[in-house]
């Protein structure tokens, strides 16, 4: 969340940088969850779930299936953009395997 910039309680979403494709050396997330950064896993989930005031991980996977639902057309979209095809693969293979992780 961002504060608007007239200093009043205005706020809105931030820009969900860490979505975007962003290799790193390491193969961490800038943005690490519940201390996880390569590896989110679904005790994490569980655990921020409950973090979160959720009485069970399933809703926090329901949300997760509805965005991989998207995600995993990911190849197809960007086949419509000026993307080399190689890095197209690379992020479709990342989207499938950290889906396939959360779900161990």
């Amino acid at each position: 969340m961002m504060a608007g910039t007239n200093g009043l309680d205005n706020w809105r979403l931030s820009p969900f940088y860490d979505v975007v494709y962003s290799p790193s050396p390491q193969g961490e997330h800038m943005t690490a969850f519940n201390g996880h950064g390569s590896r989110i896993t679904l005790s994490t989930m569980e655990q921020l779930a409950g973090q979160a005031g959720l009485s069970k991980a399933k809703a926090v996977l329901d949300m997760a299936d509805e965005l991989y639902d998207v995600a995993k057309g990911f190849h197809q979209e960007a086949s419509h953009f000026n993307l080399p095809a190689p890095l197209i693969t690379t992020i479709q293979r990342e989207i499938d395997s950290k889906w396939r992780q959360l779900r161990e």
